[in-house]
């Protein structure tokens, strides 16, 4: 061989070599990015799921009010009817795979309820919360439990 056509085979080596580094580069920052992007959402469903146990008390579906004035608390009348309705597409857009329950005195009311077909854990939170009774026009210490399916 001559001179010259070792130094072309050479630099055709040393460009490959450039080039397989660089795709390696270019996978493992691809990789990196993208458990990334999936440790954001995760943290993202954590946050709305965490926000879910002081937003389901304030709805308007549920909370009871005199004239428009909301009186902080859950309405109990609504929540049963709520419950007879919650399992339209909007609220599985809204809520997404939860389970939320209201428990009051012995009434456990399930508000919502949309499982994932396999889940491998619950995270359950729960809170108190005031529950007004139209009936006997009292308000009674409930726990609005909110679970997530994961």
């Amino acid at each position: 061989m001559k001179k010259g056509q070792l130094q072309i085979q050479e630099t055709g080596f040393v460009i490959f070599i450039v080039v397989v580094i660089l795709l390696i580069g270019f996978v493992l920052f691809y990789q990196f990015q993208i458990r990334s992007i999936e440790n954001l959402n995760e943290k993202y469903q954590e946050d709305k799921f965490e926000d879910m146990i002081s937003f389901v008390p304030s709805m308007p579906e549920l909370s009871y009010s005199v004239r428009g004035d909301q009186k902080g608390s859950i309405d109990f009348y609504k929540a049963r009817a709520f419950a007879d309705v919650s399992d339209n597409e909007y609220y599985k857009n809204l809520f997404g795979y939860k389970k939320i329950t209201l428990k009051v005195s012995a009434d456990t009311l399930v508000l919502y309820d949309n499982k994932l077909s396999s889940y491998t854990g619950i995270r359950k939170i729960t809170s108190p919360v005031s529950v007004y009774n139209a009936w006997d026009e009292k308000y009674y210490v409930g726990v609005l439990e909110v679970e997530r399916y994961v």
